[in-house]
């Protein structure tokens, strides 16, 4: 069994983004997958109803049934990664973290970063999800940053 978060994991992230992972775990449960992904980090950002973050991605009419049967089909399909991470992230999931604390830059992680950093990071699940919805990332990725504040992109 897979670890859950550990203090610290999550340091420097506000609560609506500690609920983001925390909803993308019980996603990777939903589907009995006992990791993170990209994929459940889409959800999750879903799930946490930010106005920002979640808004976007209704704004492309994406909600969270969506991403749920499109992930169903990816998992039925066998296209999913057949060997499970030993950490809790996925390695991709790991940079999707990384990459939202320095975008950041010091200040706290919110859900728009870990969408912006999904965005960025342009592979995995979460974006095969994305673009079998006909998502244009790129689109996707610039009304993000015209509605994030200025200096947080």
């Amino acid at each position: 069994m897979t670890p859950d978060f550990r203090p610290g994991d999550l340091h420097g992230f506000d609560d609506p983004a500690r609920q983001v992972m925390d909803f993308a775990r019980e996603e990777g449960r939903l589907f009995e997958q006992d990791y993170i992904g990209t994929e459940h980090i889409l959800a999750g950002v879903l799930r946490v109803n930010d106005p920002i973050a979640s808004g976007v991605l209704r704004s492309f009419g994406i909600e969270i049934q969506t991403v749920r049967a499109v992930l169903q089909s990816i998992i039925a399909s066998g296209l999913m990664p057949q060997s499970p991470p030993h950490d809790l992230l996925t390695r991709r999931a790991k940079r999707v973290v990384d990459t939202a604390r320095k975008q950041a830059a010091g200040k706290p992680v919110r859900p728009a970063h870990l969408l912006l950093a999904l965005l960025e990071e342009g592979g995995g699940v979460a974006a095969q999800i994305l673009t079998a919805v006909d998502v244009d990332l790129y689109d996707l990725r610039a009304r993000l940053l015209e509605r994030l504040p200025s200096g947080e992109e």
